[in-house]
Parts: C-alpha cells; structure tokens; sequence
C-alpha cells in the first residue's frame, strides 16, 4: 500500500480494518505552509462527501429496524432544538435546520 500510495502523489489517510487485524497509513501534509505533517488526529474536512455514506448507514439501521424513517431525531439524538425533525428531513435536507460551518 505504501508504495502504491507514494507512485500516485497521494495526500491523506488511509484506515482499514478487517476482524483483528487494523492498518492505518498517513502520508502528506495538513498544512504544507507550517510543514505539519498528516498523523492520526489530523481532522479532514470532508463536506458533502460524507452524505452519501450517512445516508447508506442510516438505511442500514432503518433495515435493522432503528430508527424509521418518521422517528424525531430526538428519538435517536441529544438534541435541544429542531425537537419536531425526523429522520427522513435529515435525510432529504428538509428539516429546515441552518447550515453552518465548524472551524477545526
């Protein structure tokens, strides 16, 4: 894998873990101006990446029979506010919840 990674310029992390057995490679920089190199705490910023993979998990818990799709997400989450959301405006992005932007 290293090798493979080193012939394509690849910058960033790879994880993978089948049964016991745990494999973790960085390669590259977080920040190349402070020449800080990847390492395991190194937070990605992923954007709309990750929807298409919460989306299937969530549907592969929905299967599983938890949640359904017209649960709350307080039903499922510690949440204070958007209390009469459910699961499946997450889904569609129709809860009406603001975006907003973490600074890592």
């Amino acid at each position: 894998m290293e090798g493979l990674l080193k012939n394509i310029d690849f910058n960033g992390a790879v994880y993978h873990k089948k049964n016991r057995q745990k494999y973790e490679y960085y390669l590259g920089y977080q920040d190349i101006a402070e020449q800080r190199y990847i390492s395991e705490s190194t937070q990605f910023n992923l954007a709309s990446l990750s929807k298409m993979y919460t989306a299937v998990m969530v549907f592969q818990l929905i299967e599983q029979g938890r949640p359904q799709l017209s649960d709350k997400i307080t039903n499922w989450l510690n949440a204070t506010h958007f209390t009469e959301v459910t699961v499946a405006q997450l889904l569609t992005h129709t809860s009406g919840i603001p975006e907003y932007l973490v600074e890592v």
